[in-house]
């Protein structure tokens, strides 16, 4: 599957459906970071404080603690119709379009929701 890696601060996981479209609308200092499922343990650990620092800095990340995955079903309603909105507190909003449905796990750490 594949996952967006937002800032070091936040994760989206493909974790099962049909392919949709996420929009991204997130703060200019959030740096994004799409890549395999698979692969986010090691580009974390290679990325995190560095590129995947989140607005703030490091100890931020740290201070938030572990992240916490929420799965949210999401069905479809066609590519001109949102359906649903994504908040990431802090960091922005992901809108979410697509035909069918999909399961998508969201990460945060664990104090926010």
């Amino acid at each position: 599957g594949q996952s967006i890696l937002l800032g070091g601060i936040a994760q989206i996981h493909m974790r099962a459906g049909r392919p949709f479209l996420f929009t991204l609308y997130l703060a200019n200092a959030v740096a994004v970071h799409p890549t395999k499922t698979e692969k986010v343990p090691q580009v974390l650990e290679k990325h995190v404080g560095g590129m995947l620092t989140p607005p703030g800095s490091a100890e931020r990340l740290e201070a938030l603690g572990e992240l916490e995955e929420h799965q949210v079903n999401i069905e479809g309603r066609g590519w001109n119709e949102v359906a649903i909105d994504l908040v990431l507190p802090g960091l922005g909003w992901v809108a979410v379009t697509g035909v069918g449905t999909c399961t998508v796990g969201v990460s945060l750490p664990k104090p926010v929701r």
